[in-house]
């Protein structure tokens, strides 16, 4: 029946709570990443505020090889006092990554400080592929076929691929118009070949080579019969 002395546990703090967080690739909202963007890509996400980097663990891998995996240096990743977080121009090019082109999964987990862990992830597509430069010519060689004087100074656009845009120069690529439909019309004048190009763009914004329609005069100017 003898008791002891008392003995305090100490101060305690149960957190049983997981965190919260997520990640996300910066891919302008269409899901797609193209040859221009892969090498600086941007990741945005949240934790828990009082959180910081060293909470969380990012890693990236590709759907062709699970395998293929890097994991995102903490130095890396910045977290502000309310849990924003960003990672800025990462370099998921084939040659640096060894990420393949498809489809590409973000994962992170966060664990706090009572070693509780939450997992969340992100997923885009990588399209590295640039589409395949258009062709043109002009609709109707008036007069003798390919001989590149004309009067009717519409020219034909083909070679497109589903939903991509298009582009016509006519000053040898230093300004561009966007194009509609397939055709675009010259006016009256005389271009030298280079002058006259066009390019486009598939869904995920890689632009083409550009491609030129060659030499050609547009003389719609109907000849006086008194001069002949």
């Amino acid at each position: 029946g003898n008791v002891s002395n008392e003995v305090s546990l100490g101060a305690v703090t149960i957190d049983a709570t997981a965190p919260t967080g997520s990640i996300a690739f910066v891919d302008g909202d269409d899901g797609l990443l193209n040859l221009a963007a892969i090498s600086a890509v941007d990741l945005t996400g949240s934790i828990e505020a009082g959180l910081d980097s060293s909470n969380v663990v990012i890693t990236i891998t590709d759907s062709a090889d699970p395998a293929n995996e890097i994991t995102v240096a903490t130095t890396d990743i910045t977290v502000d006092g309310a849990g924003n977080l960003s990672v800025t121009g990462l370099d998921l090019s084939t040659a640096t990554s060894g990420l393949t082109e498809g489809a590409l999964t973000v994962s992170m987990t966060v664990t706090d400080v009572a070693g509780n862990t939450f997992e969340t992830d992100g997923t885009t597509t990588s399209d590295l592929t640039v589409p395949e430069a258009p062709s043109l010519a002009l609709t109707n060689d008036t007069n003798i076929t390919d001989d590149g004087i004309t009067s009717n100074g519409e020219v034909t656009v083909s070679g497109l691929e589903t939903d991509a845009t298009w582009e016509y120069s006519l000053d040898g690529g230093s300004t561009w118009n966007d194009g509609t439909g397939t055709t675009f019309t010259l006016e009256e004048g005389v271009y030298a070949d280079g002058v006259v190009q066009i390019r486009q763009t598939d869904v995920a914004g890689n632009v083409s080579n550009e491609v030129s329609l060659g030499a050609v005069t547009v003389d719609t100017t109907i000849a006086d019969p008194a001069l002949a």
